[in-house]
């Protein structure tokens, strides 16, 4: 089966937490991070999200899309 993504990225959001887009203030309680923290740690933090728009999982800035292949292709 053939996937196709549309490759338009969004404006320039903010994932601070006053001013935090909703985007980011969704994904951020609904993906909490380390012992439940809901702030982002630098601007690589990347959130799992399957096709009805919940969110899955959320990963460091660090983790590789090698390291979280097995969750993507779950998620599939």
């Amino acid at each position: 089966m053939a996937r196709s993504a549309d490759p338009t990225l969004p404006s320039r959001r903010s994932c601070a937490r006053v001013r935090s887009s909703p985007i980011y203030a969704f994904l951020k309680s609904a993906a909490p991070g380390v012992v439940g923290s809901e702030a982002i740690k630098w601007n690589f933090t990347q959130f799992l999200v399957d096709k009805t728009g919940q969110a899955l999982k959320r990963y460091g800035s660090v983790d590789t899309p090698e390291k979280i292949a097995h969750d993507i292709e779950a998620a599939l």
